[in-house]
């Protein structure tokens, strides 16, 4: 936290299962600095039983982060977390950098997104 006094540092919640008024439970945490042209997503982590969202809160960062003007997203993944790394490629995030000892450092950019729908499209 004193590297990034200003980012977001958050409790991740899902609303309980079930008819009636619940109140939400803790499933995870997510650390999102949004400073600067390129938003870092700093720690992502869930509970066991609990994986499985964090597609949808990068959808929503990059979503936010190109409604911001921002240029893009980057985050560290370890080299032995093949299923979040799958994760990041479908998404299209791409290596940057040489890999260091235990992460590789990604990053998501909105132009390049952007290119992409319209050769898609």
């Amino acid at each position: 936290m004193r590297e990034h006094p200003r980012a977001d540092y958050w409790i991740v919640e899902r609303r309980a299962d079930g008819p009636g008024p619940h109140a939400p439970i803790p499933i995870g945490r997510y650390y999102l600095d949004r400073r600067g042209r390129v938003w870092r997503a700093m720690d992502m982590g869930f509970l066991p039983g609990r994986r499985g969202f964090g597609g949808a809160l990068l959808r929503w960062t990059t979503a936010s982060a190109v409604a911001a003007g921002a240029h893009g997203v980057d985050l560290h993944v370890a080299h032995d977390n093949l299923r979040a790394r799958r994760l990041y490629l479908r998404m299209g995030f791409r290596d940057v950098d040489p890999p260091l000892d235990f992460h590789q450092r990604m990053i998501w950019q909105a132009a390049h997104q952007e290119h992409r729908k319209r050769l898609d499209g």
